[in-house]
């Protein structure tokens, strides 16, 4: 039995992860994050605190005895957010990052996981990305991209000098259980769904862009799975996590619909913010060296999300 803290606990990730190591472990979990953020109910062997991840006290008091950490520890939000809001956000994130892999040197912490994201790689429609792709640095939104790029460098400094064992595993566009749907935090398919969930049939809904963009979406409870697997291995490299698959929004959104048994009608806005036209990770590495694929198909994910949000907004 190991003892595992969860920084960013009551978060997206973070609570897929306690999830899952609640069910498929006998680990005891020592979650932290913003009550105001907590949306479900503790998991069995689930202990919640609500703690300022900026102050290095707390951080060394909530790492003492403990064996693993997973650090989800991050202010997110939509694009227009995190742009808006960047220079806030990259200090909190880092110091918060900081401090945890800082406490966790201290207390001789065993391992411990940074969640990275495939947002470090490059602005381009280059279309699928290895992870020799992340230099040089050119992110699609530059300041989370950045801020990711150099807590991964820290965690491979600190490997390297102390000993702690690290891991950087890179998630592409995630959906699922517990995903933020409302206000600026929102996931942006998330809120497409919660607006098809609003509207009636025949009614129309609107996208950004033409519909037809790649992205490379990964279900949360895999992610989950993958992050457990990973601490129990000796892969310390950073590494894609993902379907290595693309598919297109509209097909997203007609799957949603057929989940819902609605019929809509869709308008293109093309003038607003659409992104790249492909993000894709490739997935190689992690199948080959970790013998690990995503097992949820789109529809299941999807459906599963759906009715997770319909039971949250009382549906």
């Amino acid at each position: 039995m190991k003892k595992i803290l969860i920084t960013g606990g009551g978060g997206f990730l973070g609570s897929n992860l306690a999830k899952y190591i609640s069910e498929s472990t006998d680990h005891e979990i020592t979650s932290i994050g913003k009550s105001r953020e907590l949306k479900r109910e503790l998991f069995p062997r689930e202990l919640y605190f609500d703690q300022d991840l900026l102050n290095l006290d707390t951080c060394l008091f909530f790492t003492k005895n403990i064996d693993w950490v997973f650090d989800f520890a991050a202010i997110a939000g939509n694009y227009k957010f995190l742009l808006d809001n960047a220079a806030e956000i990259m200090y909190k994130n880092v110091q918060m990052n900081l401090n945890i892999l800082e406490a966790s040197r201290i207390n001789k912490v065993e391992r411990i996981l940074f969640a990275s994201s495939s947002a470090i790689y490059p602005a381009t429609d280059k279309g699928v990305f290895t992870e020799e792709d992340d230099y040089p640095l050119n992110p699609e939104n530059r300041f989370y991209g950045l801020e990711k790029a150099y807590m991964e460098n820290l965690y491979i400094l600190y490997q390297k000098k102390y000993g702690i064992k690290t891991y950087l595993p890179r998630t592409s566009v995630n959906y699922g259980l517990f995903i933020p749907y409302i206000g600026v935090k929102a996931k942006s398919f998330a809120e497409i769904c919660k607006r098809l969930i609003e509207i009636k049939n025949g009614e129309t809904l609107e996208l950004y862009g033409d519909g037809n963009q790649l992205r490379d979406m990964i279900y949360s409870e895999d992610c989950a799975e993958i992050f457990y697997k990973l601490i129990n291995s000796d892969m310390h490299d950073p590494i894609n996590v993902s379907t290595g698959e693309g598919i297109t929004i509209n097909k997203l959104v007609n799957i949603a619909a057929k989940h819902l048994n609605k019929e809509i009608k869709i308008s293109y806005d093309v003038k607003k913010n659409m992104g790249a036209k492909t993000r894709i990770s490739d997935n190689t590495k992690i199948k080959t060296l970790l013998e690990w694929k995503s097992k949820t198909s789109p529809e299941e994910g999807v459906a599963k999300m759906i009715d997770w949000m319909k039971s949250e907004m009382k549906l």
